[in-house]
């Protein structure tokens, strides 16, 4: 189902695994939609909390913006701004 993880360094001793955030973005992402869908079809409430500047994606800005026009998924930067945002939806 996923993509095998990178291979370590020969060069270190160290049990590191290096994941690439693109190697498992479109499952991430694919799986955020999935849930996202789930709240939206039973007309539940969903604010999800972090930081979003962090990220390049024109279409995940994009995302976001729309989403925080409607009335159902929030993204927002802290938990009390959630709360409120949850608590005033229509």
């Amino acid at each position: 189902m996923f993509p095998e993880p990178d291979k370590p360094s020969k060069h270190t001793s160290e049990k590191k695994i290096k994941l690439s955030l693109s190697t498992y973005a479109n499952y991430l992402v694919q799986s955020a939609l999935e849930i996202l869908q789930k709240y939206t079809n039973y007309i539940m409430k969903i604010a999800i909390v972090g930081d979003f500047e962090i990220y390049n994606s024109k279409s995940l800005k994009d995302f976001i913006f729309e989403s925080n026009k409607g009335s159902q998924v929030f993204f927002v930067h802290e938990e009390k701004e959630a709360i409120d945002r949850l608590h005033n939806a229509k």
